[in-house]
């Protein structure tokens, strides 16, 4: 399942890649993130989603990327990660609650976690946003 998060991960950074002007001071944290997400220096990563989520708090997709960096530095099931990833992936939704993504990759935490209504309550939403998409 850690495959899946790292391909959430890319996708995040290149969605966040593709919104950013090179010119952009936020574009040089994007590129070290890049990086640092690269070299699997998740603790790194972190740091810098830090940064620019400072500079960029409505921008709901950093969240999503630290959240599944927070699941990738440690394991899953790690109730301590889990629960920051969590974290995240609600910040994430509070700012854009129609990205089914953030709502499936909460709630196979909520699942790991055998918080079964919860992750149900997830899963459901995801489908509902994205009944089509066959993850969900």
């Amino acid at each position: 399942m850690k495959a899946h998060f790292l391909a959430i991960c890319v996708f995040a950074l290149y969605a966040c890649e593709a919104q950013t002007d090179s010119t952009s001071p936020n574009f040089l944290y994007r590129q070290e993130i890049s990086k640092a997400l690269n070299a699997k220096e998740y603790t790194k990563c972190i740091a810098y989603l830090d940064s620019l989520i400072s500079l960029e708090p409505a921008f709901d997709l950093l969240y999503n990327l630290r959240a599944c960096c927070y699941i990738y530095k440690g394991s899953i099931n790690d109730a301590y990660n889990d629960s920051i990833a969590i974290s995240n992936w609600d910040q994430a939704i509070e700012l854009n609650i129609k990205e089914a993504m953030y709502y499936y990759n909460r709630g196979y935490i909520q699942l790991i976690q055998d918080n079964y209504e919860e992750a149900e309550r997830d899963y459901t939403m995801a489908y509902m946003l994205e009944p089509d998409d066959k993850r969900y």
